[in-house]
This record gives C-alpha cells, sequence and structure tokens, in this order.
C-alpha cells in the first residue's frame, strides 16, 4: 500500500488527504406496503432510510418509476455502498451535488471529455469522433460526434444537447462552470446534428473540459421543472454504458442497470446498485459481504471501525472535488486593489481595507449589496470571529483526514503542486476578536457589551443551510455560536438544498453554508465563481453576484490562456465573496474480489471520483 500511496500526490505519509408503467408503480406500492405493514428491510440491509435522510427535498419530476430494494448483489452485479443526502442529479447544480449525483452523470449521460487516472483531460471517444479548433478569428471548435451516439429512447446524441446546456447554463443561478459557456456566440448544427461548430466571442483555452456531461435536450425542454427541476428524481434516459432503472429514496437503493442501446463497450457488472446509509451502516455491511465497495465520508468513530474491518492495500482516502464555503449575498468588491501578489499581509486590525459604499447590485437579487454581509470589512469580522478548526472539525466528523484546509481561493489543497501554506498571500485571520472588532468599526458599527451596533440597530446577519446533512446543521450552530461571541447576531434558515441556493442568489439572506464543486480547471472554477456576472439578474455560477475591476481582467486573461490564477488570491481572500472553510475528503474501500480496482487509482480520482470506472470493473 506504500507504493500505491505514494503515487498519489493528495496522500500524504499518512494516507489522508493534504490539504409497462403502472404494472411497475403497482409493484413499487405492493413492495413498500409489505415493507411497512412487517416492520422491517429486506434481510441483510441497513436499516431503511427516511425521506429526511436521504433527501433536501422534494422528489420532483421524475421519468424513473420508484421500486423497493431487492436485497444483496446478484451475479453479474455490485452494490456499492454511500453516504450523504439526494437532492437531485443535476450534474451542474451546486445543489444537487451528491455523490449519488456524481456516480450516475458518470455512468448515465455523455461527455465530450474524460479525465484519465494520471488526471489529463481527452476526448471521449465513445461519443465524440474529434474535436479540433478549426479557426481562430472568431475562435471556433468543431466536433464531430459518434454517429450511433444516442439517447436510450433512440433521439440521437446531436447539435440540440450542445445548444441546450449551453442556453441553460447562461440563464440559470447556481450552476457549476459557466464561465467559459458565456463566450459561446453561436453554436451551429451540421450533418444531422452530428457535426456541432462552437463559435465563441474570444479563445477559451479549456475548451476541451465543456459539454461534459451533455444533457438530454428532448426531455428537459419540456418537463416539468426543465433544467432546474427536470432531474430532480432522476436521469429518465441514458447515453452511457447505463441507465438509471430506480431510485428508491425510502430504502436508500439506487439501481443502475446496463443501458442495451449503448453503441459502445458494454459494462463488466450487468447492475449497479448504489445504497445510501451511514458510515457506520454501511461499514457494517461490508464487513458482512452485503456490499463490495464504499464509498464514504466517515466520523471518527466509522473511521476507525473501517480501519479495523478493512486491511491498508484495500482502501484509500478520495479528496472530493468541492469545498465548504460561507458565501455572502450580494458581495462588494474593495474599493482599492491589493498589494503586490507576494504580498502576505492580511488586512487587520490597524489597517482596515477601503470598504465602498453600499448600493443596490442589479446583477443580483432586488438590493442584495444593501445587506450587512454585502461590505468586505463585514465579511472580514466573520471571518474573524470564527474558529475555524472547531468549524471543520464539525464538518468532518472529527476525523483528522477528513477535511483539509484551503489555502487558496482558486486552487484545491488536493490538487498536484498546491501548497501547504498560503498561496500568493495571506488565507486571512480567523478566531481573532480585537480584528474583528476593529473590521466592524470601520464598517461603522459599534461594538460596546454583547451587540455590534450602527445607530442603534444591531447588526444581525441570516444563514441559510440545507437539510439533510447533520455536520453542515453543526457547523451552522457553530458560526451562530461563534459570531455571537463578537457582537453579531446570527438568525438560522433551514430549507432545501435548491431552496438555500436560490435565497442566497436573490438576496433573501445573507449568508448561505454550502458545499460547492468545481472543475477540473482552476481558471473556469475561478471565472465562474468569480467573475462579474454577464447578464442582468443572473449570476449563473456566481453565487454572491461579487464583481471587482482589479479581479476581472485577471480572469478574462486566464480564461483565454493568459495570466496566472493563483495571482488572483491576495484580492480575493481580502474581499472574501466567500469563506472557503474546508475540501471534504472521502473513503474508497474495496470487499478482497475488487482490490484490483485500487490499481487504478490517480489524481484524476480527484475529479472523477472511483466511481466512475464502474464499466470496467470484474463482473
Amino acid at each position: 500500500m506504500t507504493e500505491r500511496r505514494a503515487a498519489r500526490p493528495w496522500l500524504d505519509q499518512r494516507g489522508g488527504m493534504l490539504t409497462g408503467r403502472r404494472r411497475l408503480l403497482l409493484r413499487s406500492v405492493i413492495a413498500v406496503a409489505a415493507l411497512l405493514a412487517t416492520g422491517c428491510t429486506p434481510p441483510g440491509l441497513p436499516a431503511p432510510l427516511s425521506p429526511e435522510q436521504t433527501s433536501g427535498g422534494s422528489t420532483g419530476h421524475s421519468g424513473v418509476a420508484t421500486v423497493t430494494a431487492t436485497g444483496q448483489a446478484t451475479a453479474g452485479s455490485v452494490t456499492i455502498g454511500i453516504d450523504g443526502p439526494i437532492s437531485g442529479f443535476n450534474p451542474y447544480a451546486v445543489a444537487d451535488f451528491s455523490p449519488a449525483e456524481r456516480t450516475v452523470a458518470s455512468l448515465v449521460l455523455p461527455s465530450v471529455s474524460t479525465v484519465a487516472a494520471d488526471g489529463t483531460v481527452g476526448l471521449d471517444r465513445r461519443l465524440v469522433r474529434s474535436a479540433t479548433v478549426t479557426d481562430t478569428n472568431p475562435f471556433t471548435v468543431t466536433y464531430d460526434l459518434v454517429r450511433d451516439a444516442a439517447w436510450s429512447d433512440g433521439t440521437p446524441v446531436t447539435a440540440e444537447d450542445f445548444r441546450y446546456l449551453h442556453e441553460q447554463l447562461v440563464a440559470a443561478n447556481g450552476t457549476v462552470g459557466a464561465a467559459p459557456y458565456a463566450s459561446i456566440n453561436e453554436i451551429r448544427s451540421q450533418d444531422a446534428g452530428k457535426k456541432v461548430v462552437v463559435v465563441f466571442s474570444a479563445p477559451v483555452q479549456d475548451w476541451l473540459t465543456m459539454f461534459s456531461p451533455l444533457l438530454p435536450a428532448h426531455i428537459l425542454k419540456d418537463a416539468p421543472g426543465g433544467f432546474a427541476g427536470g432531474l430532480a428524481g432522476g436521469v429518465p434516459v441514458s447515453a452511457g454504458p447505463y441507465r438509471l432503472d430506480s431510485v428508491d429514496r425510502v430504502t436508500g437503493l439506487i439501481t443502475l442497470v446496463r443501458n442495451d442501446k449503448f453503441w459502445g463497450e458494454q459494462p463488466g457488472p450487468q447492475t449497479v446498485q448504489l445504497r445510501v446509509g451511514t458510515g457506520a451502516e454501511l461499514v457494517s455491511a461490508l464487513q458482512r459481504g452485503d456490499v463490495q465497495a464504499l464509498l464514504i465520508r466517515p466520523n471518527s468513530a466509522a473511521a476507525d471501525e473501517l480501519a479495523t474491518a478493512v486491511p491498508a492495500d484495500r482502501r484509500i482516502d478520495v479528496p472530493v472535488p468541492a469545498t465548504v464555503q460561507l458565501a455572502f449575498a450580494g458581495a462588494t468588491a474593495t474599493a482599492t486593489a491589493n498589494a503586490p501578489a507576494n504580498a502576505t499581509a492580511p488586512a487587520t486590525a490597524t489597517a482596515p481595507a477601503t470598504d465602498p459604499a453600499p448600493a443596490t447590485d442589479p446583477a443580483a437579487g432586488s438590493g442584495t449589496a444593501t445587506r450587512p454581509g454585502s461590505l468586505p470589512a463585514v465579511r472580514r469580522a466573520v471571518a474573524a470571529g470564527l474558529s475555524k478548526e472547531v468549524i471543520t472539525d464539525a464538518l468532518s466528523g472529527s476525523r483528522v483526514d477528513g477535511m483539509a484546509e484551503v489555502t487558496s481561493m482558486v486552487r484545491l489543497p488536493a490538487e498536484p503542486g498546491s501548497a501547504t501554506g498560503a498561496v500568493d498571500g495571506s488565507p486571512g485571520v480567523f478566531g481573532d476578536a480585537a480584528t474583528a472588532a476593529a473590521e466592524l468599526a470601520s464598517a461603522g458599527y459599534l461594538v460596546d457589551g454583547l451587540y455590534a451596533t450602527k445607530d442603534g440597530v444591531p447588526l444581525r446577519l441570516s444563514l441559510g443551510f440545507a437539510t439533510g446533512d447533520p455536520r453542515i446543521a453543526a457547523a451552522a450552530k457553530l458560526i451562530q455560536q461563534q459570531l455571537g461571541r463578537v457582537g453579531i447576531e446570527v438568525d438560522l434558515l433551514v430549507d432545501t438544498p435548491d431552496g438555500v441556493v436560490a435565497r442566497l442568489t436573490t438576496g433573501q439572506i445573507d449568508m448561505a453554508l454550502l458545499t460547492v464543486p468545481r472543475g477540473s480547471s482552476d481558471a473556469v472554477a475561478a471565472a465562474s465563481l468569480f467573475g462579474c456576472p454577464v447578464r442582468d439578474g443572473v449570476l449563473a455560477s456566481n453565487l454572491t453576484g461579487y464583481c471587482s475591476t482589479f479581479v476581472q481582467p485577471t480572469l478574462t486573461a486566464v480564461l483565454t490562456g493568459g495570466g496566472t490564477v493563483t495571482s488572483l488570491d491576495p484580492q480575493l481572500w481580502r474581499d472574501l465573496p466567500t469563506i472557503p472553510l474546508g475540501q471534504p475528503a472521502a473513503v474508497f474501500a474495496v470487499a478482497p474480489e475488487l482490490t484490483s480496482v485500487l490499481d487504478g487509482a490517480g489524481a484524476g480520482w480527484l475529479w472523477t471520483g472511483p466511481l466512475s470506472g464502474v464499466a470496467g470493473w470484474p463482473a
């Protein structure tokens, strides 16, 4: 196991992370009724999970039937334990991010590109025969799609799917990686839609990462809920090696079966079952042989049990491509540029930064920039009032390697080459009551006794977080308690995951505690999260509405292949449109018969996760 870990840049010496539809429905009803009547679960499975445990909100519209669990994996199938709430299955929605969503998307939806085990990005030849830059003025990319590529209902995968994804990503809020799509001027369809010509207004360095995955335009454009809600209950059609057969939120079982309409190589396991449960339940299930693999974020107790039950050569830490962030609605930028990129001194009590006067931001929700948290000084005061180590301990379930410290706004700590200390600047000031008081004073607040007040009105911020995740709830309560000690009152608001994102992007709350996913391109991730909104009333992937005249030119440059994205860190840490709290890590463990799966581990697992390769696992 020592040799295997040595080749993985995200692991340290301890192995941790550095940083007939009616008939189906009738059967479902009968099966669920039988389970309720007997008060038990099928033999050998974890106890049923309530909808509150498995979902952060309503199931929404879905073309997927709901059936009950069938028990242990049968011949030609594999059962995998995963944890975390299930909100939905849209890979481009921040609110839907979960192990279940990631796995289903990777096995069901087609992609232009794929990330290899070594971290390199290349074409997915199952969908695309070729993709080339065919013009530089204007910048144009032409995709030649595989002729046989079609959705499982017989509809071909065509330029219409490209066009639909582009239109949605530039018009919806709370999305992932939308920045390069804003540069698209036109998408042309040629050769019956099998040749796709994408014309950009400017070059995009990481164009190969775009359109990965594609969504079924012919389904979603007419589905109730559309882009935002059309995949809430599942993915009704497939253009991958598997199709989603059922999602049972009561028992926590998601079943994927071989897509017999898939034109590519057929997968090894004929059926893949994802069993949703708690870490402790799933570790026990692995010991019993009820599941053959686990991808979980265990708390300290479950991690200890897993370490005892599974030898080191059958488990590995895998970083999650996301950070847990405290995001602020209507975040404005400081009125002056930060010190040069090699500066290490943060804004402190003795030298508060100059903040802009509050003003309504037309790109964000009505009046979001008039909220107290829109001011950088207030955000810096919030950061200074937080004991980040205590919060990340709650977020990791007290597992030592469960949450890596974030030291850059634009790179993940698990990325190869990321530093362990500050990256091109200081990661702010945390846990310093004096700095908090000074920053509040610079924002016009008087800290006298228990409260910070302005014109006799106490400073009160609302904090939204999603249902279904006990660790996020615990962290939110800690934030409330810690900020109360520096005079900032916090009101907690619990909502569905998509409800929290909607409230944040429309300025109905001051702050939101969110897990924010991202893709493999630092430039795309930074430009998406911090780039100025390009349409009135649409924030796209920019959750806060942040727009800085000092940051935007560099973001524009790095998208086209110029500039250095890490040079933005000093200004972003000074402005703090979001406060990144940590990068989560999961543990992947397998039964003896799947030990060979770990041989394929590498830097690419940071972006794909191990379950994207299930089609190649032993049958």
